[in-house]
């Protein structure tokens, strides 16, 4: 029952929030997408600077702390602003109206593709890599400690506390008010199609046509490297970016949509630094076309800069005064602490070494697909369309491209067994790969041969996405037989539900109720959520599925700790087991104490595959097994050992 309430909470904060914050987007003029956009910015931003600001007096991941903070920002709202005016249900209802029969159907066939996706990624929780080994135990650690963004490392020498972690914020925001792990699975699904949402709509704002749009935003949605169940963190800085440019887009019909987009910028680069340079971009472009403006809106752009400094660019500047570099640990400083040991392994740059790219052409074609057409034809694309905003598009492409080649991790160091570390590197070409979206959608304006021609590329690059996206297979997509399934029955839904447009508009409060009940309704997947994602995770530790069977494991607050890394899935289900690493200088007293009060896990050997660990991390390692050498184990699995009180 505790858990249906707070997820309940939850929907009620959701709604709160978004409540007021489109008020305060309605104060840009802006109606439609363009104010939706906006208050998923401004939302999202007040949600991670409430928890920021909590979290100085370790209140940030209290349900009632946040719940009541959501509360008074919607009282605020209320009592300073007017309503929203049209109401955004009355332009939904609207748009349904006018899309006519065919626009139903597809409109219905996209929504019943999504959900079926949705609940296959729900009953098939994989979280994959990178989200087991720090961003859920980053969110796991906040909702224990209070204090989101406080630098929790995970790793033996990779401090991944000091990357940017405005996502990470984000996700215990509502895995704080819930304390459940849905919001893992569910805020991906929300970015992917605000992604698509914003992508298309800031290209019909530049004069693309609706098809050609609408197969831009597709082919870049589909790209491999986006779908993912995960918490990760390039999906979401990459949809953000979007949400930034298609506002910089709005603002020669309404200017102060500037302040929101400054916004969605500081939410972009604070969950990843790649998009930086077509942000900046984007965000000059929108100045100088609203130059006469600037001076009247001195004081809104102050505030946005300032909510864009609070959750964006306070990473950065914690790592120039700790660490002397802000993009520690990627990027040592002058004066600052040099790249840690694991990182330096793996630091080659793709443009230095061009020939180590040989042989390794397959890997590209299996995680980028079609977004190598996109490419592909945004640098041909001057040749399709000779107009100046193309050439302009195409050239900010190539340096983004070069910027990329150029940082460090994307190249291949001559050890073979760093390969998919270095393909893995294409995810922060992903900014690159949606200027040159825009570049080839920007070629389909105009009619003749060559629009058209822009025009196959884009269907071609979709096709050549979707099949790569079927191939990878259970547990990252869905059957084509069940996409197919949501396709037929949304068209259908769409068809028969023209009547839907003549009924009236629900209120706020029934909105607010409407969403706090379905919210409610999430408690009942989210209590088994890490034995489903066990079920699913091919390569999960045995120890890992060892600990989660243990008797009372799913209500229990048992520590495990471990050396080397940890595996965020042990938090367990309301994240009440305190995941963390056993300090460096952890003496044998300690650890044979820890072993008797919690579960201890040792690896047999910190080798893998992949990177190697530092040699002073072999050496302590050597000495922990010894400390431990005369108890006997918990648990012996291949690679593993498990100690912990009878």
């Amino acid at each position: 029952m505790i858990s249906v309430l707070l997820h309940g909470l939850l929907g009620l904060s959701i709604a709160a929030l978004a409540g007021a914050a489109l008020r305060v987007a309605s104060l840009t003029g802006a109606r439609g997408l363009d104010r939706a956009l906006a208050a998923l910015a401004l939302g999202a931003a007040t949600a991670a600077g409430q928890a920021l600001l909590l979290g100085l007096v370790s209140l940030g991941t209290s349900p009632v702390a946040l719940s009541l903070a959501a509360g008074v920002t919607w009282v605020a709202a209320r009592a300073r602003l007017t309503a929203p005016s049209p109401r955004p249900l009355d332009e939904l209802r609207g748009w349904w109206a006018g899309l006519g029969a065919p626009g139903r159907a597809l409109a219905g066939a996209a929504a019943g593709a999504l959900l079926a996706y949705t609940i296959f990624l729900v009953r098939f929780p994989a979280i994959g890599g990178d989200g087991l080994a720090y961003h859920l135990p980053d969110v796991a650690g906040w909702v224990q400690n209070g204090s989101p963004g406080s630098a929790i490392d995970y790793f033996d020498d990779l401090p991944t506390g000091s990357y940017p972690l405005t996502n990470e914020v984000l996700l215990s925001w509502s895995v704080g008010i819930s304390r459940g792990l849905m919001p893992i699975t569910l805020w991906p699904v929300a970015t992917l199609v605000m992604l698509v949402v914003a992508g298309w709509h800031g290209l019909r704002l530049l004069g693309v046509p609706a098809h050609a749009a609408a197969l831009a935003a597709a082919a870049f949605a589909a790209t491999p490297l986006l779908l993912a169940s995960s918490p990760n963190t390039d999906l979401a800085g990459t949809a953000w970016l979007v949400a930034a440019a298609a506002l910089c887009a709005g603002v020669r019909s309404h200017p102060a949509l500037l302040a929101p987009a400054i916004v969605a910028v500081g939410l972009a680069v604070g969950t990843k630094a790649t998009p930086v340079v077509p942000a900046v971009v984007a965000l000059a472009a929108a100045a100088v076309a609203v130059r006469g403006n600037l001076r009247a809106l001195a004081a809104p752009l102050a505030l946005a800069l300032a909510a864009a400094l609070l959750v964006g660019g306070i990473w950065f500047a914690r790592n120039v005064v700790v660490h002397g570099s802000p993009l520690w640990p990627l990027v040592a400083g002058p004066f600052g602490d040099p790249v840690p040991f694991v990182l330096r392994q793996i630091e080659g740059r793709l443009i230095s070494d061009l020939g180590s790219l040989g042989g390794r052409e397959s890997l590209y074609l299996d995680v980028l697909a079609g977004a190598l057409a996109l490419l592909g034809g945004a640098l041909l694309a001057p040749l399709l369309a000779r107009r100046r905003a193309v050439a302009l598009a195409t050239a900010i492409t190539v340096v983004c491209v070069l910027v990329w080649a150029s940082a460090p991790y994307t190249g291949y160091p001559r050890a073979p067994q760093f390969d998919a570390l270095a393909a893995g590197a294409t995810r922060y070409l992903l900014p690159a790969l949606a200027v040159a979206t825009l570049t080839l959608a920007l070629a389909t304006r105009g009619r003749g041969l060559r629009a058209g021609v822009a025009v196959l590329v884009l269907g071609a690059a979709l096709a050549w996405s979707v099949e790569r996206d079927l191939a990878l297979g259970f547990p990252y997509v869905p059957s084509a037989r069940l996409l197919v399934a949501g396709l037929a029955l949304g068209a259908l839904t769409g068809l028969v539900a023209g009547g839907l447009a003549r009924l009236p508009t629900p209120r706020g409060p029934v909105l607010g109720a409407g969403l706090a009940a379905g919210c409610a309704l999430l408690s009942l997947p989210a209590a088994g959520y890490v034995d489903r994602h066990l079920r699913v995770e091919e390569l999960a530790p045995d120890y890992v599925r060892w600990i989660a069977a243990r008797e009372g494991f799913d209500d229990g607050d048992r520590a495990i700790s471990s050396v080397g890394g940890v595996n965020g899935a042990l938090a367990g289900p309301h994240l009440r087991h305190p995941v963390r690493l056993v300090p460096p200088e952890e003496s044998c007293r300690e650890l044979r104490r820890r072993a008797q009060e919690e579960w201890v896990v040792l690896p047999r050997t910190l080798v893998n595959s992949t990177v190697q660990a530092p040699p002073a991390s072999t050496r302590r390692l050597d000495r922990l097994l010894r400390c431990l050498a005369q108890t006997p184990p918990a648990f012996e699995g291949r690679e593993h050992l498990v100690y912990g009180p009878p």
